[in-house]
């Protein structure tokens, strides 16, 4: 393709886009609309002369127009610009909620995650707004991926203060952030022994972070026979690549024919059966090490024979 049609393939873009700016008498929520669009896009110039429209319009000025510039702090955040992003952030007259959150975000999508804590510390000190669920969500997922369980821990005491643990999302980042830290076994159980009995993202939440872990192989098993015996939680894949995996770690043959045969009865599609089957076993087709750790019998037995013949 020539040069001359790319730039002509981009103006028709740029016409389109633009064409959909409202009229001074329109309502804002289309721009706000073009602009969630612009961050997950390649429209990048769109997204400034949106930028550029609101200032000339005066629409960044004033406290109620917090949605549009959070909606900006979004698109600069989402195109790698967190630099823009926090400046509108510190020119805003009257950040709420919103505000912090999305910056938080998308300095942890940037993996600034020591920038989100420092932003999280900013906010406390403030005193207004309150954390919300959203918030707590991106603040313990910054301390899980860099690891550091201590401010994670004070972190789940301020959002315990904040009624905020009670929220499923934020109680499964939590277990995930002490199942791949080491150290914290009494803080999981007790997670683990509040949880609803059939509440399956929180289990598979602790199962992930400990196979992630890797030094934890002996609680990711403890988590996998509470979800063996528990009638009412049934798998999905995630649950299934999980356990397979924890098998492939331990090298335990038996186990796998196990899951795979459960695996047959949940309904899997045979293709996902057997890829995620000879992920596990193709490296210890010929090497059985037994570490009696096999699940209840009377849980994971399968109904059919062939399923668990050798793995051919």
């Amino acid at each position: 393709m020539s040069a001359v049609s790319l730039i002509e393939r981009q103006q028709v873009k740029w016409n389109k886009l633009t064409s959909l700016l409202p009229k001074p008498t329109e309502a804002l929520p289309r721009l706000n609309n073009l602009l969630k669009l612009c961050a997950i896009s390649s429209y990048l110039k769109t997204g400034e002369s949106i930028h550029a429209h609101l200032i000339v319009k005066d629409l960044l000025s004033r406290p109620e127009d917090a949605w549009q510039i959070n909606s900006l702090i979004n698109f600069y955040a989402k195109r790698g610009e967190a630099h823009r992003a926090r400046k509108l952030f510190d020119s805003m007259p009257e950040r709420n909620v919103v505000s912090w959150c999305t910056l938080m975000k998308g300095y942890q999508d940037s993996g600034s995650d020591s920038e989100v804590l420092k932003l999280f510390k900013s906010m406390l000190l403030s005193g207004e707004p309150q954390p919300n669920e959203f918030v707590a969500t991106v603040v313990i997922k910054s301390c899980s991926s860099s690891m550091r369980i201590k401010e994670g821990k004070q972190c789940h005491g301020c959002f315990l203060k904040h009624g905020l643990t009670s929220h499923d999302y934020v109680r499964n980042t939590l277990l995930y952030m002490y199942s791949s830290c080491s150290g914290t076994r009494e803080a999981i159980r007790l997670l683990l022994d509040d949880l609803p009995r059939c509440d399956l993202l929180a289990f598979n939440s602790a199962l992930s972070g400990y196979l992630e872990h890797g030094g934890a192989l002996g609680e990711a098993l403890e988590v996998l026979r509470k979800m063996a015996v528990e009638e009412d939680l049934v798998w999905d894949e995630v649950t299934c690549m999980s356990s397979l995996k924890l098998c492939s770690s331990f090298r335990d043959l038996n186990m796998a024919r196990q899951i795979h045969s459960r695996m047959v009865r949940l309904g899997f599609h045979c293709g996902d059966v057997n890829s995620l089957r000879r992920h596990a076993l193709s490296k210890h087709r010929l090497e059985h090490v037994p570490h009696g750790c096999l699940l209840p019998e009377q849980v994971l037995r399968g109904g059919s024979e062939s399923v668990c013949k050798d793995g051919k």
